[in-house]
């Protein structure tokens, strides 16, 4: 039974830990609608994707990345991540 206790213990608190983003974060892109950065440092220019439902059903909280031939799907962040 105190085994049993213990484990429970420890999956409740394992479920409430977090990781604290913030410290040292450069960019943070949530593609929730765009490549808005949210902490307002580096936006992307979405070119060839297309904005789709995500693995939850949320929509446009995904990208869909086709590309053929020549044109390439991709997200332009330009050259703002020196350092």
């Amino acid at each position: 039974m105190k085994q049993l206790l213990t484990l429970f213990i420890l999956c409740f608190v394992a479920m409430n830990i977090q990781a604290q983003l913030s410290n040292g974060l450069v960019a943070h892109y949530p593609f929730s609608g765009d490549a808005t950065d949210a902490i307002g440092t580096v936006d992307g220019t979405v070119s060839n994707a297309t904005l789709t439902t995500d693995r939850f059903g949320t929509a446009n909280s995904a990208y869909s990345f086709t590309s053929t031939g020549s044109n390439r799907s991709f997200i332009d962040f330009g050259n703002n991540f020196n350092g």
